[in-house]
């Protein structure tokens, strides 16, 4: 009697080796840039906003937290922003940028006043990048108005 299960087993052997690097989970990249301002804030623009093009902060800490609202919060990735200001985050776990679910980013530098939001992970982390904007200052500096405006900004979900 012939085996017909023999030759499929190769067969769907070198499919799965192929197939294992297209799988979700692995390589996603959180890109963007940080800029000292007035204001402080994380979000995301669209690949050709002018400010992409401005001089940047560099050595500033960016961390990407999954899950920021549970006890167990993992640190997904993180990275430090090059001399030109901009950075790369690889993000481990999957379903990064897909799943419907918030991921807190921080950013902070000596110098300059932490910053962080709660947000989706883009989608399209090439064509909508991240805006980190910092203010001059120390961390522990209690700014009225700025936490004043924190209270009331809506939480990006």
């Amino acid at each position: 009697m012939l085996n017909v299960r023999t030759p499929l087993v190769p067969l769907i052997l070198t499919l799965l080796v192929c197939a294992t690097p297209l799988m979700g989970g692995c390589g996603y990249t959180l890109r963007g840039k940080v800029l000292e301002g007035q204001m402080q804030d994380i979000f995301t623009v669209r690949s050709g906003d002018d400010r992409l093009d401005r001089a940047g902060l560099a050595e500033v800490r960016i961390e990407v937290y999954r899950d920021p609202d549970r006890l167990g919060r993992q640190l997904a990735g993180s990275g430090v922003s090059r001399s030109d200001g901009s950075f790369e985050v690889s993000i481990s776990g999957f379903g990064a940028g897909w799943m419907d679910e918030v991921w807190e980013i921080r950013a902070f530098r000596h110098g300059y006043r932490d910053v962080n939001t709660v947000m989706r992970l883009p989608a399209s982390p090439g064509r909508n990048p991240l805006l980190v904007m910092m203010r001059p200052g120390t961390p522990s500096q209690p700014d009225e108005l700025e936490m004043l405006l924190e209270e009331h900004r809506p939480r990006r979900r």
